[in-house]
């Protein structure tokens, strides 16, 4: 009875998926949150540089926001450029 072995398989994950989408926030959730802080960080970034034209901050700290933001926006698009290769190896799969 491997179909019915297979079958039963199928329904663990089914109900151990179900476990996971409850315990936290999807994929959509954490990405809009990300999108978020990424651009909270590129407005820090803003006012930090006009911060330091108005000598008001050092150079230091206006340079640490720049790349902190540089670096946050990079990871983005990292994350969405394998988000969006996984989905079209999704797509291309057999069904």
């Amino acid at each position: 009875m491997k179909i019915n072995s297979d079958i039963s398989k199928l329904a663990g994950l089914d109900k151990q998926s179900e476990k996971v989408s409850q315990s936290g926030p999807s994929f959509s959730q954490r990405m809009k949150s990300a999108v978020l802080e990424v651009n909270n960080k590129q407005h820090f970034a803003d006012k930090s540089i006009e911060n330091v034209i108005q000598n008001k901050t050092g150079i230091h700290e206006g340079m640490l926001a720049i790349q902190e933001a540089d670096i946050s926006f990079r990871l983005l698009v990292q994350v969405r450029a394998k988000a969006m290769e996984a989905y079209k190896e999704i797509m291309h799969m057999p069904v």
